[in-house]
């Protein structure tokens, strides 16, 4: 009697610590999800050696890399990952998104062999997991961005879009709308994103996608309006961030707006708390806007607010030649 008590209360223990440790693993990716880099990064500190050292811990440190877009650390420890567990679905989902951050930043001599890393790491995760939505949505934006001979297929775009739209309608009317506007089919991707909201009617990416051809087209209104309805229905912060920041990068690149562009990414750099790379880019896109303005002080403000931890080289170089414009036009 004794020792099945002993047993039973030993069992309780471990099952609580075991509900305690997925907990914890749970709320850094949520903060991940969320893009919250210090919220996730201080949870990952409380969980035990022990924890860290799992493979769901080990998946969690490349992971936080990633959000730090160190890419080079993060590509390297996903492909010590999937050298042990090489089966495993978030492994090989995650060596892909570490070698796209890796082809982004790569020279023309290894930017091929990372493209061959990204497709095979994703191919790989639809083979052991077929309704995974984030390889699926990677895979097309690569087809419909990547030249022919880096693997670029507009026709697979296509395919991978009409697979998505089985498992996850929303997603899927996203992505056929994507493609059909990469295809220069405006007006079919105007139709699948309205038979999408009449399914979806509170639907975060069918509005935002609907916005960002509204921003094309230069119909500001529609665009704003499509824009409000994004952030009424996004999930959290990172979804309304991506919405403001749509619109504002919009605003800078066409000079258009300029009020409803600095309000937008004010708004968007609030939520990010000015932490991590995308704030970054938000504080650049906010010294663009004030430029346009001709509030040069403001401009200069913002440009000199821009953490270098975070500043990657193609941000280097967009900051030093806006740096220039402004010395210019102040003189």
């Amino acid at each position: 009697m004794k020792n099945k008590l002993f047993t039973l209360v030993i069992s309780a223990i471990l099952s609580v610590s075991s509900f305690a440790s997925f907990a914890s693993f749970e709320k850094v990716e949520e903060a991940l999800d969320e893009g919250n880099l210090k919220v996730a990064q201080l949870t990952f500190n409380e969980l035990t050696e022990s924890e860290k050292n799992s493979l769901l811990g080990q998946i969690l440190v490349g992971r936080l890399l990633l959000q730090k877009e160190a890419g080079k650390d993060a590509f390297d420890h996903f492909e010590d990952l999937v050298d042990i567990n090489s089966e495993d679905v978030e492994v090989n989902f995650y060596l892909g998104v570490s070698s796209l951050m890796m082809l982004q930043e790569a020279s023309m001599f290894s930017a091929l062999g990372y493209a061959k890393d990204f497709l095979s790491a994703m191919e790989k995760t639809i083979k052991l997991k077929p309704d995974h939505t984030g390889a699926h949505s990677y895979l097309i934006a690569f087809h419909l961005n990547a030249p022919s001979v880096a693997g670029g297929d507009k026709d697979k775009a296509l395919e991978l879009a009409n697979q998505l739209k089985i498992f996850d309608a929303e997603q899927g009317y996203g992505a056929l709308a994507r493609v059909y506007v990469a295809t220069e089919q405006t007006e079919l991707a105007q139709q699948t994103l309205q038979q999408g909201l009449t399914e979806f009617p509170k639907s975060f990416i069918l509005y935002f996608r609907r916005a960002g051809i509204y921003l094309s087209d230069d119909d500001w209104d529609k665009a704003r309006a499509d824009t409000a309805s994004a952030i009424n229905h996004a999930k959290n912060d990172n979804e309304k961030v991506e919405a403001l920041w749509q619109l504002g990068k919009a605003s800078a690149k066409s000079g258009k707006e300029i009020d409803l562009g600095i309000k937008s990414l004010i708004e968007a750099i609030f939520l990010l708390d000015e932490q991590g790379p995308q704030a970054q880019w938000v504080k650049y896109g906010l010294a663009e806007l004030y430029i346009h303005n001709g509030e040069w002080d403001k401009a200069k403000d913002y440009l000199t607010k821009i953490d270098n931890q975070y500043e990657d080289d193609n941000l280097k170089s967009q900051v030093k030649k806006l740096k220039k414009r402004l010395k210019k036009l102040k003189n």
